[in-house]
């Protein structure tokens, strides 16, 4: 049961509060308020929102884009100028995806991390692209990669600790990034979405890739099998039938709008329209 809301003033203070066990953090509030009309927070006493402690920045360093816990989808879209470029069009396109505006202007990228929910877009294209969680706790600071950050439906790696910051990796030019959506309207969820980031040689061989499937598993879907069997090729259609085969012999989880066969067949097509995708982005670089 809820008994007390403490807007803390910094980082100290949030971690203190979440020692007992039984505080949990808000950041934009858009999921603490389902799960709470669920029945879902039951042994929460205490909400701890970050609003006022002082998270919600944007800045650089020399390897990374830091984006502190606090920060919007709005205001991502509007300061990250970054995410237009050909590497973060993947991340780009997944917040842009966010429906409807009311959210988007409200709700966190690093809550829709935290919240550990499978068909929330934005951590399956963080997962492609490399990013990292800054995990804060009484203890000290800790880093994650956000694909093992997120453990299953609803679980994460935290243990009395709070999302500082996202790390996204600073990309060199040959690199480019694709997320695809598909649902059943504008406004829905993604019955399966992808994000692909491939960098590829001046002579368009592709020499790293990541494939991701959101809405796929309890938590984004890294088909593995297929990235290795893009290395050292270009993406040709028929080649990418192929080893989207392999597919096959996973288990997407079913739903009431589609079944794992449907699902399956459907990550196949899309993810073929993403590498491609993110493979002409790719070029971009070496053309300019």
């Amino acid at each position: 049961m809820i008994n007390d809301y403490v807007k803390v003033r910094n980082l100290e203070e949030a971690c203190d509060l979440l020692k007992s066990g039984n505080a949990t953090i808000i950041g934009g509030g858009t999921t603490i308020f389902e799960l709470y009309e669920r029945g879902l927070l039951q042994d929460v006493e205490v909400f701890v929102d970050l609003e006022k402690a002082g998270l919600d920045y944007i800045l650089e360093d020399e390897a990374h884009y830091r984006i502190g816990s606090c920060v919007t989808f709005s205001r991502l879209l509007e300061e990250g100028t970054f995410l237009r470029n050909p590497q973060y069009m993947s991340l780009w396109e997944a917040i842009k995806a966010v429906k409807p505006m009311q959210v988007k202007n409200v709700a966190t990228i690093s809550g829709s991390v935290c919240s550990a929910i499978p068909f929330y877009d934005p951590p399956v294209a963080l997962s492609s692209l490399g990013a990292k969680v800054v995990i804060a706790g009484s203890n000290g600071e800790r880093v994650k990669e956000v694909k093992d950050f997120i453990t299953g439906f609803l679980s994460r790696d935290l243990n009395r600790e709070l999302v500082k910051e996202l790390l996204l990796p600073k990309l060199p030019k040959g690199v480019g990034s694709s997320f695809i959506k598909f649902g059943r309207t504008r406004f829905d969820y993604g019955l399966v979405t992808v994000s692909c980031v491939v960098s590829v040689d001046e002579d368009g061989f592709i020499k790293s890739a990541k494939v991701f499937l959101g809405n796929y598993d309890q938590k984004p879907f890294e088909v593995v099998e297929v990235e290795r069997a893009l290395l050292d090729r270009r993406p040709e259609p028929n080649y990418l039938k192929g080893i989207l085969r392999r597919l096959d012999e996973t288990t997407p989880i079913p739903s009431i709008h589609g079944s794992s066969e449907y699902k399956k067949e459907l990550a196949k097509t899309l993810t073929i329209r993403s590498i491609l995708t993110a493979y002409e982005r790719a070029m971009m670089g070496w053309r300019s």
